[in-house]
């Protein structure tokens, strides 16, 4: 009870400002920096650092917000580089079970979102440091370092990230409740923990709980002494949890496995991301380098910052310095020990060269929070160790030492960046470390000379520890939170309402107005994404559209480079409507060329934007009457990157038509559509191919007047079916096989995870009659 009151309080009180009307997003970047807003003169910039969260994250958060309140799963999204698979990245958190607030509406489901990150995070740190048998005030402390750290609260506004981390301390609680007690619910919760984990979004870091799991079950099996039939029961309960979690694993799987990112880039992105040994001064002091808000960072903030707390860290210490022989302490020690060492570089570049999936598909810093989980559990015992303590001496030396090599370590990084190499470490940004330290150092004193006179200095001391380690934190993350007033919540000025009224029946897309992932919040049609699980045969013909080879692969954000061979691009993905700033030419702005200046009408200007009318845009989908079939894929890139046939006329085909096509005329008309459907009117007086400029998956079904008809993949990446004379509906409908099946493999998983429970239950009861015997 103290753990669940306490964690509710201290997450209310960080995110107190939401109870006044704002929004935990920083809003003030969104329209100061990103079109179609560019309020720059206009407001405020707190943390320059955000803006992933704003321009990415929260965007695929708004659409599955939208689409589930609607009553439908969204497994595509049609905003980004001529569609692409959503729910299969992850990120999105379609099946999260917190996705339930969203019945509270879009901005409070978001901020109850975070308050549940710190809450969770703090409540399952507390079960677990209790069932360690660490007492209350140590375990107090061990959530406070863990739920507030630096990589939880850098996380916190990206949603997803964070709320993978939380439910670590859950899963070893269960493993070390049902080594105790073998009973049953510790396997279910076990199973829900993990899918739970691959829910969250970040199957990077699941893959790293996974494997610390794995670890503690084999010291598990030896320390507790637990038998083979434990172990299974537990490995059955992990793979049940991995079963329920398919219907998110198998598309996302394959999505992988049809990346970009998936086929190359891997290996860089790990080594890319592994902190530099210098970096590690940051557990000492997160602002040691400059800090996003004061805009002298030299270095990544959030990954490479392993800031649990000065206070926590000295218990981390003392607990390692006086429990060597503590089976749990070695246990978390090595854990820390050896994630510092590999999310490291130069020792990290050995996973790297391993090159296993998922594990090395992102920065390889991030196995770094490993060690800052291990060193909250680790602060909780050190605080219960030195209470109980008797050797004051030890205790007395061990607390001037950490404090004098603080202050020095800070003072020396303070001279050699004011005289010798400035790097950051200014006063503004050292000075909450030395106040942090200079309060513990007051706290020691009165406690060392006091805790002989009188009985109740012992709370005292642990009260003014938790607070001073809860206020160090708290300041550090409202240092690098922002709080946004709702208005700025991408508001829908008059020109995102003129071109969303000009395309909602055509499908149009939108160039130049805004990017990153901002049109999928706006629900505007565009060709560029930050996403970077990007389908690699999307992103091929794109660089062949740009006249490009299919290599060097951007590695996060696809974009177009500003110059004549864009307008191709433009044409052929159906871009009918071009933004820029007022009285700004859009063939000079973009191609760089006022050589197709008279394509371009302009159909809207207000006091900051002119739209123009791209009148040689291809129309997104229609009847054509020419193919060329039976081409190979290269053949076809070639073609289309060397401009060899008009394809606002003819369409490439890698398979051979059986229908033979002859001149006609038709016309195709928008019925509906969202997210993972689109229906179309078409009525032709000879059989023709029905062609939409949107990116053929594997998943993509199409029917005919009811009737299932083969979806031929079209100009390399696109969706083209044969239609017969006359009226015909066509209905195109995502429906990938991996989420089918993994509707089916999660239910099973489930049933089969109740009956772990049930059977485990009924061996434990059996065995418990045993002993009474």
């Amino acid at each position: 009870m103290v753990g669940l009151i306490t964690g509710i309080i201290a997450a209310c009180i960080y995110i107190y400002p939401v109870f006044l009307g704002l929004i935990l997003l920083p809003l003030d970047l969104l329209v100061s920096n990103s079109a179609p807003w560019l309020l720059a003169n206009q407001i405020l910039i707190k943390n320059s650092y955000m803006l992933d969260s704003i321009i990415q994250m929260y965007p695929w958060h708004r659409l599955t917000f939208e689409s589930l309140t609607k009553g439908i799963i969204p497994l595509w999204n049609p905003y980004q580089i001529a569609g692409m698979p959503f729910m299969a990245g992850l990120k999105p958190m379609v099946f999260y079970p917190l996705n339930l607030l969203f019945i509270f509406g879009e901005i409070p489901s978001w901020n109850m979102l975070m308050f549940f990150q710190l809450f969770l995070a703090f409540f399952f740190c507390y079960l677990l440091m209790r069932k360690l048998r660490v007492f209350v005030w140590g375990s107090l402390l061990a959530s406070v370092a863990f739920a507030y750290s630096s990589l939880m609260v850098g996380f916190l506004q990206f949603g997803s990230d964070g709320h993978t981390l939380i439910w670590l301390p859950l899963l070893c609680w269960c493993l070390f409740s049902y080594a105790d007690s073998k009973k049953g619910r510790y396997l279910f919760g076990l199973g829900i923990g993990v899918a739970c984990s691959v829910f969250a979004g970040h199957l990077q870091m699941a893959a790293y709980e996974f494997g610390l799991i794995a670890v503690l079950i084999l010291y598990l099996y030896r320390i507790k002494q637990a038998s083979k039939k434990d172990v299974f029961m537990i490995c059955l309960a992990l793979a049940a949890g991995l079963g329920i979690a398919s219907v998110q694993l198998l598309p996302s799987i394959e999505l992988f496995s049809l990346s970009a990112r998936g086929t190359g880039l891997t290996q860089t992105l790990f080594a890319e991301g592994l902190i530099r040994p210098y970096q590690l001064l940051r557990i000492f002091s997160p602002d040691m380098f400059g800090h996003p808000a004061t805009g002298e960072l030299r270095i990544g903030y959030i990954e490479t910052s392993g800031y649990f707390g000065l206070v926590p860290l000295f218990f981390t210490f003392f607990a390692v310095l006086r429990r060597k022989d503590n089976v749990i302490v070695k246990f978390f020690f090595i854990v820390c020990v050896l994630s510092v060492v590999f999310s490291m570089w130069p020792l990290g570049l050995l996973i790297s060269f391993l090159r296993i999936p998922v594990l090395t598909s992102g920065s390889g810093g991030r196995l770094f929070f490993l060690a800052l989980f291990s060193g909250a559990v680790l602060a909780g015992y050190g605080l219960d160790i030195f209470i109980r303590d008797q050797d004051n001496k030890m205790k007395l030396r061990s607390a001037i030492f950490y404090c004098i090599g603080v202050i020095l370590l800070i003072l020396i990084a303070y001279l050699s960046s004011t005289y010798i190499g400035y790097y950051g470490a200014t006063f503004r940004n050292l000075k909450f470390s030395i106040a942090v330290i200079t309060g513990l150092s007051v706290i020691f004193l009165f406690y060392f000379l006091l805790r002989k006179k009188y009985r109740f200095i012992d709370v005292i001391f642990l009260i003014c520890v938790l607070m001073v380690s809860y206020v160090d934190l708290f300041r550090m993350g409202y240092r690098f939170l922002t709080f946004s007033n709702s208005k700025f919540f991408y508001p829908e000025i008059p020109v995102i309402q003129f071109v969303k009224e000009k395309t909602k029946d055509t499908l149009g897309r939108t160039y130049g107005l805004t990017g990153s992932e901002v049109p999928t919040a706006l629900r505007i049609q565009s060709i560029e994404t930050y996403n970077p699980l990007y389908p690699k045969r999307t992103a091929t013909v794109l660089k062949a559209l740009e006249g490009k080879e299919d290599r060097d692969y951007p590695t996060n954000v696809f974009r177009f480079e500003n110059s004549k061979r864009l307008k191709y691009v433009l044409d052929f993905l159906g871009v009918s409507y071009i933004a820029t700033e007022n009285d700004k030419n859009p063939a000079l702005t973009y191609l760089r060329s006022i050589e197709f200046q008279n394509d371009f009408t302009k159909v809207y200007t207000d006091e900051r934007h002119d739209v123009y009318q791209n009148t040689k845009a291809y129309p997104r989908f229609g009847l054509f009457y020419d193919a060329v079939s039976g081409l190979s894929e290269d053949s076809i890139l070639t073609d289309i990157r060397n401009k060899k046939t008009d394809l606002s006329k003819t369409v490439l085909l890698e398979e051979r038509l059986t229908d033979v096509l002859t001149s006609g005329t038709g016309s195709a008309k928008l019925i509906s559509w969202d997210v993972n459907t689109e229906a179309f009117a078409v009525t032709t007086d000879v059989p023709a191919l029905f062609y939409i400029s949107d990116a053929l998956m594997p998943g993509w079904k199409a029917t005919i007047n009811g009737k299932t008809t083969h979806v031929y993949r079209a100009n390399y990446a696109f969706r083209s079916v044969i239609v017969p004379k006359g009226e015909s509906t066509v209905v195109f409908a995502y429906k990938p096989s991996t989420f089918r099946v993994g509707i089916v493999m999660s239910g099973t998983s489930l049933f089969f995870l109740c009956c772990i429970g049930f059977i485990s239950f009924s061996f434990a009861k059996k065995a418990g009659k045993k002993k009474e015997r």
